[in-house]
């Protein structure tokens, strides 16, 4: 279903951003999937702490982002997108700096103690410069590490954590 035909249908109007809504359909993201439309049926936008269990492409990076970003646009809390990889902390960077950095998010990278990006002017801050940034993408030990120095004073953000582990080849224990 097309997001404003969804966002209309179910009376949504003072939940949804229109600015992050055009910037979606300027992307190519004009649809709902079925899994986003039910974890904003469940209070995604309220803030209702949710688990979101889906196979792959069902869209559950699109959840975070549309949790994420509304709590950045209308309570002015940080996003923080984890992930257990890296490279995969590389390419999600790259995509939400290409694409939130046109409405004025600061997006930054946090892999390790010595990298982080935290805005336009692309200065490396060693050890962080966490109150500058809007959206924080990073690993979990790279997260853990913020979260446990004390460095992140306010923790009052939108935690999106992607989690690939495929549980069903793990060992089992005898």
């Amino acid at each position: 279903i097309r997001i404003r035909k969804y966002i209309k249908k179910h009376n949504l109007e003072k939940l949804f951003d229109f600015e992050l809504v055009k910037l979606w359909e300027d992307q190519g993201i004009r649809d709902l999937l079925p899994v986003q439309q039910k974890a904003i049926s469940k209070g995604l936008l309220e803030l209702n702490d949710l688990l979101v269990v889906a196979g792959t492409s069902s869209g559950k990076t699109f959840v975070g982002e549309l949790a994420g970003l509304h709590n950045w646009k209308s309570r002015g809390k940080k996003f923080v997108f984890a992930t257990p990889l890296i490279a995969l902390s590389n390419q999600k960077y790259e995509s939400f700096k290409r694409i939130y950095r046109k409405i004025g998010a600061r997006v930054a990278l946090r892999v390790g103690m010595s990298k982080i990006d935290v805005g336009d002017d692309e200065k490396i801050y060693p050890n962080g410069n966490f109150a500058k940034s809007d959206v924080i993408v990073g690993t979990y030990e790279a997260l853990d590490w913020i979260f446990r120095s004390g460095q992140w004073k306010d923790r009052k953000s939108t935690r999106l954590n992607s989690s690939h582990t495929d549980i069903s080849r793990m060992p089992s224990s005898a």
